[in-house]
């Protein structure tokens, strides 16, 4: 008889003579790999990666001006292609302090704006 093959044999033995060890061996082990594994899933899921911050951010568009570039929207609207559509976005970021914590919040508003006719 091969010697893993008999190790096997008195390991299942030993387990089912003691049933109630081997479920609680089971259940020290398992228990905290499961937990582990949903607080990494939830970790993951929940806090938004760099591509979700962009998609958020833009939407479906292919050019974002900040307010501070150097762009005057009205130059711009001579470059852009016919049937462009330009979104006006106003933000406001406020820190607040709630519940003995400090809390940052964003406000955004947006306004379609114009569309490049011919």
């Amino acid at each position: 008889m091969p010697p893993l093959l008999a190790a096997g044999r008195i390991a299942w033995r030993s387990a089912r003579r003691n049933l109630q060890r081997s479920i609680l061996i089971l259940v020290m082990v398992g228990l905290p790999v499961a937990l582990v594994t949903a607080a990494a899933t939830v970790a993951r899921t929940t806090v938004p990666t760099p591509e979700d911050q962009i998609a958020r951010t833009m939407g479906a568009a292919d050019l974002l001006l900040s307010p501070g570039s150097r762009f005057d929207p009205h130059k711009l609207k001579e470059r852009l292609p016919n049937g462009s559509d330009v979104v006006t976005t106003r933000s406001k970021a406020v820190t607040l302090i709630q519940g003995g914590a400090l809390v940052k919040r964003r406000f955004s508003s947006r306004t379609w704006g114009w569309i490049v006719r011919p």
